[in-house]
């Protein structure tokens, strides 16, 4: 009796390790025995490939899937082209969703997450011509209501709408941000110029071009202080509508140093990756961004941002804003630094304030980490006692921070810190920021130590996924792609060639993951495989009549238990991790989207697509 036959519904690089997930029907906790199946591949047109060697291996339980289930490594396949699996005990047949085998298989892929920012944008009418089926008229271009003033009015236009509603919200884009702009300093030759979005062929990249429809709606929320504010929305989510018949008023809400911080840190990766394009834009934003970490300085004990009582807006509340601080004063001490090594002479650049500049934020950086680092050694050592007593907890955030989220940027702070940008001909150098040697070493420890758990749990995972039950959290699709994305980084921080290899085929089984070869195998990426989730909690896509969802967004996933009404009725109770999931439009803690689960996913499959 066989059940499923999993896959990766995008596809394989050619030299890369395949496998596949055969799930044999009425299986339960325990079994332990060999899959006995034959399994074959065939062409897409049916045809029977023959001379490569297909192991199947023993059947084991998973806990976040619920069920046992056993590899099939078809690795030996590398020639390119349109496939399927099937397997056969005999009585019952079952077939894989078709994939491909190719150099550049994520290509696609990659262009439609990068695409999709697009139709994310605020305050722009988009074009038949170029949204084609998806065009809309400009919504949002009325000015905005200053919450602590009332009788404060300001004209901010543009920037992406944050999720499935209509916010737009500082810090979360500035992780986002960071997610682009660093895959563009890392991985240029991956992305593409053919995303067709408005300023496609005027001369700047179009990921750099996107990007700057949303850098130049954040200087807008940069305060005269230097401070920046924290979001920008109506009072309450509104009803499913377009988001041109959003008519509620637009309220700007007070500054915040999570805002501040990732607001500073976004905008000095921008004003190196702008200065060939835009010199004069990259010196604004160095300036913003200095003027940004002088208000941080000034600000130590800034309390966090959380709603009044009348708002429900997304709150993206933060009560540690260290991650945010170490980020934005790392990159302020690596950027400023560089742009005057390289003949700047304005305001930001040398100055007689300079050196005092660079030595506060080196010392505040040696103040953060020193205090970060203790709790981050605390954090591995209670990870090690969870693992070893097989704690499975539901409803509990993930114990391993991976630092590439909204809510911990402390992995974004330390690539800034380890890696350079792309080296002239040499692919990855070291840092150019002038911190300790020691600070230095002890990131880069962390960070292998991180990952090596992480290869561990993807080793006793059925699917080779490194998570825990307990991770599959509100968004877990992002704390999927994030431990890809620090996998990513490992690979680039050790020169051992074995720990490289791991730690990129460990990044590369989580985007397995994501494109279907997942227990209820779905594609959690619109358009992109045969069973791809096609009702993206999604004000827009509700809306605008078009039958198919925008090809592209990433859905936040399954959530262990659902944390939605909507949710709650259609995901049986007691259902495990993988399968705490419904491709339903209500269910906001299981498939919404929005920029920043895109964004960390573009930069591992940006790797992938070098």
């Amino acid at each position: 009796m066989l059940s499923a036959l999993h896959v990766d519904q995008t596809g394989y690089l050619p030299d890369s390790l395949k496998l596949a997930i055969l799930v044999p029907g009425g299986n339960k906790a325990g079994d332990t025995d060999t899959a006995s199946p034959a399994v074959s591949i065939r062409t897409a047109d049916g045809g029977v490939v023959t001379g490569v060697t297909i192991d199947i291996g023993p059947v084991s339980y998973d806990a976040t899937a619920g069920e046992s289930a056993a590899r099939v490594d078809f690795s030996g396949l590398t020639e390119e082209g349109a496939y399927y699996l099937e397997a056969t005990d005999g009585a019952d047949t079952v077939r894989s969703d078709t994939f491909r085998i190719a150099g550049h298989v994520y290509r696609e892929v990659l262009d439609d997450m990068c695409r999709a920012l697009y139709f994310q944008r605020c305050g722009c009418e988009l074009p038949a011509e170029i949204a084609g089926e998806y065009a809309r008229h400009a919504c949002h271009v009325r000015d905005a209501v200053l919450y602590e003033d009332r009788t404060v009015r300001l004209a901010l236009r543009g920037g992406w709408h944050d999720a499935g509603d209509f916010g737009r919200y500082a810090s979360v884009a500035g992780t986002t941000l960071g997610h682009l702009l660093y895959a563009w300093e890392l991985f240029p030759e991956a992305l593409s110029d053919q995303l067709h979005i408005p300023e496609s062929g005027d001369g700047m990249p179009d990921i750099l071009s996107e990007c700057r429809y949303e850098l130049d709606f954040l200087l807008q929320l940069q305060a005269e202080d230097g401070g920046v504010y924290h979001k920008v929305t109506t009072m309450r989510h509104p009803d499913f509508l377009m988001p041109e018949e959003d008519d509620g008023e637009l309220f700007v809400f007070p500054v915040s140093s999570v805002a501040t911080g990732a607001f500073a840190a976004a905008m000095c990766i921008a004003s190196r990756v702008y200065e060939p394009y835009e010199p004069d834009l990259s010196r604004t934003m160095l300036h913003a961004a200095v003027e940004a970490g002088q208000w941080l300085l000034a600000h130590p004990d800034y309390p966090s941002f959380h709603n009044p009582p009348e708002c429900n807006t997304g709150e993206y509340g933060d009560d540690d804003d260290r991650d945010e601080r170490l980020w934005a004063f790392t990159e302020l001490l690596r950027t400023d630094i560089l742009l005057t090594h390289e003949g700047d002479r304005s305001h930001a650049g040398a100055g007689p304030h300079h050196v005092t500049r660079q030595e506060r934020y080196r010392r505040e950086i040696e103040r953060l980490w020193r205090d970060m680092y203790e709790d981050e050694l605390a954090t591995l050592d209670k990870y090690d006692r969870a693992l070893a007593a097989r704690e499975e907890v539901r409803g509990q955030k993930p114990i391993l921070s991976d630092g590439f989220g909204w809510t911990d940027n402390t992995t974004l702070a330390i690539l800034s810190a380890t890696v350079s940008a792309r080296a002239a001909e040499q692919g990855i150098t070291s840092i150019t920021a002038d911190i300790s040697e020691e600070i230095r070493e002890e990131m880069t420890s962390l960070i292998l130590a991180k990952a090596d758990r992480l290869i561990s749990e993807g080793r006793e995972n059925v699917y080779h996924l490194a998570m825990q039950p307990r991770d599959f959290t509100w968004g877990s699709s992002m704390v999927v792609t994030n431990r890809a994305d620090l996998l990513i980084l490992a690979s680039m921080l050790t020169d051992d060639e074995e720990r490289v290899r791991a730690y990129e085929r460990q990044a590369l089984e989580q985007l397995h993951y994501l494109l279907g070869r997942n227990a209820p195998g779905v594609s959690y990426v619109t358009g992109h495989g045969e069973h791809a989730f096609l009702h993206p909690h999604n004000r827009v896509t509700s809306c605008d009549g078009v039958d198919a969802p925008i090809p592209g967004e990433v859905s936040g996933g399954p959530c262990f238990p659902p944390l939605d009404p909507e949710g709650e009725r259609l995901v049986p109770a007691g259902s495990v991790p993988q399968y705490c999931y419904a491709d339903a439009e209500p269910c906001y803690s299981l498939n919404e989207i929005t920029i920043y689960w895109n964004s960390s996913a573009i930069f591992a499959a940006a790797f992938f697509n070098r």
